[in-house]
């Protein structure tokens, strides 16, 4: 047995037992933090045991770790935290897979490094009640979590936590995004501000993107706002790139709201650092308005129904962001 006595020991020692993928590897963590790929040699066929506790566990983080490869499990009620490697060892510690448990700068953290025969640890995980995560289940977590971050004004990535550029992040099957395009600058309706007051008095932030249907948007899910800029009947510019998470929605009753009556609206300002992935790189602004005005010009849809890119555009956009 060895006595791991700080953040950085554990993090070295779980980083050497999981490098073998040859084995079986399991992690068992109450909560996925900021960041947690960094942590993981070689993510690939690791069998992750989680909660998935608002704001204890990142749905952002779950995702990066399930396009590397990574089996996750959504376990209720789970407070243990063990790193088991088939050939290396076992950690168990009371670090969580995050940088608050595993970096110098993150909490105190203890624990003991045991040979992997010492736990039964596939035991151990067969018989906690477990469903397998989908993407689809994290893209529903995340709607939570970005209500519960803007509400609370929490920062949620810490320094150490990189935001891909678009081309990195791209991965149309597993990241829900929806487009809101305007032309012009405006105001909520009388009655809808009269009603936001009156369940949010003490509320003097607002931002807002107005629809015709009422399920255009989701509460909690990302949005990437644009303006665009028409001369006559051509679109010319795209500008005003910027990141939105509805938070409430609400009906107008006015008549000239007829045609466009739902209000989404965002609360919260949230931090610069919050996002998906960049959208102020100049590369991906560029390309973004090369294939949007290229296909609306030719007469070709740039969004779908239900507000998501087309494949037409996101083709477009892929290739002119390379």
């Amino acid at each position: 047995m060895k006595i791991l006595s700080s953040s950085k020991e554990l993090q070295i020692e779980i980083q050497s037992i999981l490098a073998d993928n040859s084995k079986n590897r399991i992690i068992v963590v109450a909560y996925v933090g900021d960041n947690a790929v960094s942590y993981l040699p070689v993510p690939e066929g690791i069998n992750l045991y989680c909660s998935t506790s608002i704001p204890g566990t990142n749905p952002n983080s779950l995702r990066v770790l399930k396009k590397n490869g990574v089996n996750i499990y959504e376990v209720k009620n789970l407070h243990s935290k063990i790193y088991w490697s088939e050939s290396l060892g076992v950690v168990v510690c009371s670090a969580n897979l995050s940088n608050n448990g595993l970096s110098e700068d993150g909490n105190h953290e203890v624990g003991v490094l045991l040979p992997s025969n010492n736990f039964d640890v596939q035991k151990y995980a067969s018989s906690l009640e477990s469903v397998q995560m989908s993407y689809n289940r994290i893209n529903e977590l995340e709607k939570i979590y970005n209500v519960y971050i803007l509400k609370n004004k929490q920062k949620t990535i810490s320094n150490k936590a990189k935001i891909p550029n678009f081309q990195e992040w791209d991965d149309t099957t597993c990241f829900e995004w929806k487009i809101y395009p305007w032309t012009i600058e405006g105001d909520l309706p009388k009655d809808v501000k009269t009603k936001l007051k009156t369940m949010h008095p003490e509320n003097e932030y607002y931002d807002f993107m107005q629809t015709k249907s009422n399920n255009a948007y989701d509460i909690g899910g990302w949005v990437l706002n644009i303006k665009e800029i028409w001369q006559g009947d051509e679109l010319i510019k795209i500008t005003d790139f910027k990141w939105s998470i509805p938070e409430l929605n609400i009906k107008s009753l006015q008549k000239n709201s007829q045609n466009l009556p739902f209000y989404w609206i965002q609360l919260s300002s949230h931090m610069s650092t919050y996002e998906p992935f960049k959208i102020k790189d100049r590369k991906f602004q560029k390309a973004f308005e090369k294939a949007y005005i290229e296909l609306i010009n030719n007469g070709q849809e740039t969004i779908q129904k239900n507000n998501k890119p087309t494949q037409k555009f996101l083709k477009s956009l892929r290739e002119y962001n390379c």
